[in-house]
């Protein structure tokens, strides 16, 4: 029987603070609504609040298996619960092997995500299993469940206006740059952002939202010189 343990211990305090951020923090818009064409969810509510502890895995040989390959990929600020972590539920998933190195490239581009913000980001809604996904009405194709996707926010302390509005728009310059690594990009009210990457049985290229979706893009190829 798994045992529930509070985890991340021992890691930096800021790191820390950001993950009890994102663990007990209320939704600050509507869920991850998306349409049949991204493939993601239209309800898919992941945001709400979970419990305080978070159950590991008895066999934590993944989790370490993933951490040296974040570190090989140059993934310094984000660590692999982050992105095995069902929220609602208060565990930390064990993803099919087959899906790990999905895992690693979505960490990637999260960490070039932040890497452009200069600021902490939170890690809302990563990987989803089949049951977790239908739980939160996920849509049946979700990236979430092959661990290709992640929803992003600032934590409420860094979350002003202008901020919120950054993080989208660095978000669609790297949808926009990166055509070989980014399938997805996803634009929501308050603040959030959708991104997956490329892998076997996604969807391609495409954006969607309940955000400023055309706005953001079109910032964003402003700001990048694109036609």
């Amino acid at each position: 029987m798994k045992n529930p343990t509070l985890i991340f211990a021992g890691l930096g305090a800021a790191t820390l603070a950001l993950i009890a951020v994102a663990s007990r923090r209320s939704p600050r818009g509507s869920g991850s609504e998306g349409s049949e064409e991204s493939g993601e969810s239209k309800a898919g509510d992941d945001w709400s609040s979970g419990p305080a502890y978070l159950t590991l895995p008895e066999d934590t040989s993944q989790l370490n298996r993933l951490a040296v390959a974040f570190q090989q990929a140059g993934v310094t600020n984000f660590i692999p619960e982050e992105f095995l972590t069902l929220r609602k539920w208060g565990v930390v998933a064990e993803i099919p092997e087959e899906y790990e190195d999905n895992i690693v490239k979505m960490a990637v581009q999260a960490q070039a995500l932040r890497d452009r913000v200069g600021l902490p980001i939170a890690v809302m809604n990563g990987y989803r299993s089949p049951e977790y996904n239908q739980a939160v009405q996920g849509a049946p194709n979700s990236a979430h469940l092959r661990g290709a996707a992640a929803d992003l926010e600032l934590p409420s302390v860094h979350a002003t206006a202008d901020q919120d509005r950054e993080l989208q728009v660095d978000a669609a310059k790297l949808w926009l740059t990166r055509t070989n690594d980014i399938a997805g990009l996803g634009v929501y009210t308050g603040g959030r952002v959708h991104l997956d990457v490329f892998h076997p049985g996604g969807l391609g290229r495409r954006s969607w939202g309940s955000g400023d979706v055309d706005g953001v893009i079109n910032q964003a190829k402003a700001e990048l010189g694109m036609s």
